[in-house]
């Protein structure tokens, strides 16, 4: 059990992490192209959804397994 622990922290971690650096990413792009800076807000407004959807989840799943076990 200790072992799917350690996997499911690792994979918030990388949702975390690539919700980061997919910001960075699309800040990065409207500097350099402004043409496309309203693709790139609706870009980042979408990881910004991702990102709270997928927080929501893990903390649901946390609160599941504290009442069942």
């Amino acid at each position: 059990m200790e072992r799917v622990q350690e996997m499911a922290d690792a994979f918030v971690l990388l949702i975390r992490v690539g919700a980061v650096l997919r910001l960075v990413y699309c800040f990065i792009h409207i500097g350099i192209d402004e043409d496309q800076s309203v693709s790139y807000k609706k870009r980042m407004k979408h990881v910004v959804i991702f990102y709270v959807f997928a927080e929501s989840i893990w903390q649901l799943k946390d609160i599941i397994m504290s009442y069942y076990m």
